[in-house]
């Protein structure tokens, strides 16, 4: 199968609620199955679709972030900054939406007590 055919378009709205900041941006991605990647300035994100279940992959020079959103349940996730070293996350998973071109997860994360809200969707550059 040859991945160029299965270029998408991919719009992600990130909001952090807490601080009333949102951050919007349009990239040119991947999608291979159940498997999305793209990437925003210098860090590139995977994005596994799983039956139930979300995997977040995000890799920068400096650092990589993995989140697992399950909807209704505890996860815990890694940050790992190279310089100081990993903080495990937990990741409550209140709403958990998979559609045929788009997810939407909203979730706490628990040591921090930051609410946030993750929106993907995606078409085909056709």
């Amino acid at each position: 199968m040859n991945l160029w055919y299965n270029y998408l378009v991919v719009n992600m709205k990130t909001n952090i609620i807490y601080k009333h900041d949102n951050e919007t941006f349009n990239s040119i991605g991947i999608k291979n199955d159940n498997i999305i990647t793209f990437k925003n300035n210098d860090e590139m994100i995977k994005v596994t679709i799983l039956d139930k279940k979300i995997d977040i992959l995000k890799e920068k020079n400096d650092s990589i972030i993995h989140m697992i959103f399950d909807s209704n349940n505890i996860t815990e996730s890694i940050y790992d900054v190279y310089e100081l070293g990993i903080v495990n996350l937990s990741i409550k998973t209140n709403k958990l939406i998979i559609s045929d071109n788009s997810i939407l997860i909203e979730y706490i994360i628990l040591e921090s007590n930051d609410f946030h809200t993750y929106e993907l969707r995606w078409k085909h550059d056709n």
